[in-house]
């Protein structure tokens, strides 16, 4: 997952990536460094394992492929599977991790469109499965043997999930009820008999936890939001 390190409007080194941003309602220029966090999720503390450095102008899913390079090296056993956002639903990123052993999670979005019109069609004419929790509702669809996502090496399987959640928010001192709805996509490498639905379902909600979780982490307790130093100083 990408994350931004360094941000600063005064220091800069050939590394720097930068973007333009308002101050005072003025356009500025801001110096930053980009990184990708390889991050051990569903534990209750931040597990970071390595962090890849993007050069300027470089995707991130070519560093990502560094970075899993060098993990897999020295951690390769500590994990089965490779979990990201729709950014890393892509065949040369599947067959990157399928030829590396590793099973491969991701969301799935519009530039999937084969692949989801596939499974919105499947799952139209099946009775989805139930999850029934205190202020959630789940309604879920699962199968697999989905090959419409081009250049894939082996078969997918396609998770829907449709969250209803109550929250509840006080408010001008009373209690109000809200009630979100979320639709989730997740395509895996993981067959049925491996993962179960609701296990499966856990890994893609756990993948906020580099955002949540990790990267709260670095900016809070090791200040990796700040530019102490730079090379050209």
């Amino acid at each position: 997952m990408d994350m931004n390190f360094f941000s600063s409007r005064n220091r800069c080194c050939e590394a720097c990536s930068r973007r333009k941003v308002k101050v005072h309602g003025r356009e500025e220029i801001e110096y930053y460094h980009r990184g990708v966090v390889c991050h051990l999720i569903g534990f209750d503390i931040a597990v970071p394992l390595d962090v890849e450095m993007l050069q300027p102008r470089e995707g991130e899913i070519i560093a990502a492929k560094r970075l899993l390079e060098r993990v897999l090296l020295h951690y390769g056993r500590f994990f089965d599977a490779v979990v990201g956002d729709a950014l890393y639903f892509e065949a040369p990123f599947f067959n990157f991790c399928i030829d590396h052993g590793k099973h491969v999670l991701a969301v799935i979005k519009g530039d999937q469109r084969a692949l989801l019109q596939d499974a919105q069609g499947l799952f139209a004419q099946m009775k989805p499965g139930l999850w029934d929790e205190p202020r959630r509702l789940t309604e879920f669809w699962d199968e697999e043997g989905f090959t419409s996502a081009e250049g894939v090496k082996a078969p997918l399987r396609v998770l829907h999930a449709h969250e209803t959640v109550t929250r509840r928010r006080r408010i001008a001192k009373q209690w109000l009820e809200e009630v979100e709805e979320h639709d989730w996509w997740w395509a895996t490498t993981f067959r049925l008999s491996q993962l179960p639905s609701r296990q499966l379902w856990k890994v893609g909600r756990h993948r906020w936890d580099v955002e949540n979780d990790a990267f709260n982490t670095f900016s809070t307790h090791w200040a990796l939001d700040h530019c102490f130093k730079d090379e050209a100083y």
